[in-house]
């Protein structure tokens, strides 16, 4: 528990329980098997290094204030996992097998973060105020509630994608990859921001009504191939679509700005200036 420990493995390490510790520390060499609880107790408890812990029995995922795991983990178990809220990024955090109970939301900070979890979901997902690094997602990402981006700069490599029932954009830009599929199954909103995406945003049917683009006064909205969705264009707001069709828009020509707004729809285009 010391500060800046580094412990090197010469081989495997089963454990019933592994608690990060208050300090700092590196674990470099062979893997930890935590049959228990993963836990960061403190804004220093962090860890990373080459090692792997994999999650092969029951417990809970958790890091509190601070905290975050920097290291490769694995959920491969025949138990239950929890996923607490906690902290994550340098690593890859990659899903096998195991019963996923899920309680809390998952922050990407510090570099760059690897999801590989198919056949799992998470309830929330978000990076920090500060995140600016790449987020690779190999399989699909899903989250049960939201995914958000708080502001700056995420670039998602990878081609897995990701579905979620809520997708927010706060002042960030947020760049998708071309070709890979994201779906939003309930609300997309955006303020003051620039979405970048290259990729399909599938906005899904959900009770009966279409997801919601909310685009605050300022921001630009460029979906590159957005399906039917409802679109609310009031507070100056700007989006335009390729090969998608927009229905049920309002407020087009409320604009507050003179001169006036116009709306100019061309084939399968609409485009608004």
């Amino acid at each position: 528990n010391g500060t800046g420990t580094v412990l090197t493995l010469i081989t495997d390490c089963r454990c019933n329980q592994f608690n990060m510790g208050v300090n700092a520390k590196t674990i470099n060499g062979a893997n930890i098997y935590n049959a228990g609880n993963l836990y960061a107790p403190s804004n220093t408890g962090n860890v990373q290094g080459t090692s792997k812990i994999i999650m092969n029995g029951t417990g809970t995922i958790n890091a509190v204030g601070g905290a975050y795991f920097g290291i490769d983990i694995v959920i491969n178990t025949a138990g239950t996992i929890t996923l607490s809220s906690f902290n994550y990024g340098l690593g890859t955090f990659k899903y096998i097998s195991g019963t996923i109970v899920n309680s809390g939301t998952l922050t990407i900070v510090q570099g760059s973060a690897t999801l590989d979890t198919a056949g799992m979901s998470f309830l929330n997902v978000s990076t920090n105020g500060s995140y600016t690094n790449p987020i690779s997602l190999p399989t699909i990402l899903t989250v049960t509630g939201k995914l958000s981006f708080p502001s700056n700069t995420t670039i998602i490599n990878g081609a897995g994608g990701f579905t979620c029932s809520s997708l927010s954009i706060g002042s960030a830009t947020l760049t998708l990859p071309a070709g890979v599929t994201n779906t939003v199954t309930a609300t997309m909103s955006c303020l003051t921001a620039t979405l970048a995406a290259k990729a399909l945003i599938n906005c899904s049917t959900v009770g009966g009504t279409k997801a919601i683009l909310n685009l605050a006064q300022d921001a630009i909205q460029d979906n590159g191939y957005l399906s039917a969705t409802d679109v609310d264009s009031s507070s100056g707001r700007s989006l335009w679509t390729y090969k998608g069709v927009l229905t049920r828009t309002s407020n087009w020509n409320l604009m507050p700005t003179s001169p006036k707004k116009q709306v100019i729809k061309h084939g399968n285009m609409i485009m608004k200036y």
